[in-house]
């Protein structure tokens, strides 16, 4: 038959109480550690996201600047390499699609699928300073993380490149 709380003996009362405390500072500390590395594993996606998204949009300037397609869908085709990358796509200023790179792995969406609902940079302002051309945006959508990046050349916007990340073969690494 077992006791109740109050009829236990203060050693027992103590020991208990301790206990409790102790799982209970542990399950707090455990739950933070969790939180802060899912947190951090998406803001070092998103870091990556952005430099990879950055370093495309000014190799793929020239090929927008000068009308040529396979070029830049050449630069895009690097994204093969990348397995996390599902797709890219560079647009021009008028929101058209330029070129896009698709992962043949059969597992990602189609990046139509994912990008046509974003908001589109459909007619940029032509005059942009500093902080502006070299921002990104970023937004999760399920398990993909979608990177907008502006191609600027002289404060002029050619275009926007738009990457598709899975966070999924991220964090597996």
């Amino acid at each position: 038959m077992t006791l109740a709380f109050r009829d236990r003996s203060i050693k027992q009362k103590v020991i208990a109480i301790a206990l409790v405390s102790t799982v209970m500072g542990l399950a707090m500390a455990l739950t933070i550690l969790v939180v802060s590395d899912i947190y951090t594993l998406r803001r070092n996606a998103r870091d990556f996201a952005s430099s990879l998204a950055r370093v495309v949009a000014v190799n793929s300037a020239a090929a927008l600047a000068f009308r040529d397609p396979d070029t830049a869908r050449e630069i895009l085709a690097a994204f093969s390499s990348v397995p996390e990358v599902a797709g890219s796509r560079v647009r021009t200023a008028d929101g058209i699609e330029f070129a896009h790179y698709q992962n043949p792995n059969s597992n990602h969406v189609r990046l139509s699928d994912l990008l046509d609902g974003e908001q589109a940079l459909q007619r940029a302002p032509q005059g942009l300073n500093r902080a502006q051309a070299d921002s990104t945006s970023s937004v999760v959508r399920g398990r993909y993380l979608v990177v907008h990046q502006a191609i600027v050349v002289d404060r002029r916007v050619l275009g926007s490149m738009d990457l598709v990340l899975d966070l999924t073969m991220k964090s597996a690494r």
